[in-house]
């Protein structure tokens, strides 16, 4: 690993983001003497269904979107790795400048809406089954 636990810190469109990369592994330089990296991220959980893929796969595009927006780096790969399903549960993504443009305009989208929510004082709710291990479920207009 070239840097474990990497404070970043940027802006994606319009919105502030920061937050810790678990690692970064260093892959060579570009021809413009750029940095090329990986960005791995561990997860304690199991690895998400097909369907939930791309959900899964957010927060680390997010980081790398904001780690090439605040620092002289390339991402070119990012790793989702599952710790306690051993390697064949590693998901593994090439990246692109396209992938960052998605992903900031994405994450800027959220923000969005969660200001939007909370001038109007409305949280819509989606019930579903991880609520049963929410503490909040009993107060929960979902659930009422």
């Amino acid at each position: 690993p070239w840097m474990r636990e990497h404070w970043v810190e940027a802006k994606l469109k319009t919105t502030p983001m920061r937050g810790i990369i678990d690692r970064l592994d260093y892959l060579g330089d570009t021809t413009q003497g750029v940095p090329r990296v990986r960005i791995v991220d561990y997860k304690t959980g199991k690895p998400p269904q097909e369907r939930y893929l791309d959900e899964s796969l957010f927060p680390i595009y997010t980081y790398a979107a904001a780690l090439e927006a605040s620092t002289e780096v390339k991402v070119e790969v990012v790793q989702l790795l599952y710790i306690r399903h051993g390697r064949d549960a590693t998901i593994t993504r090439e990246i692109n400048q396209r992938t960052n443009q998605r992903s900031a305009k994405a994450f800027d989208d959220v923000w969005k809406e969660i200001v939007r929510a909370s001038k109007a004082g409305r949280f819509p709710c989606k019930p579903g089954p991880l609520c049963d291990w929410c503490d909040a479920k009993a107060f929960c207009p979902g659930w009422a």
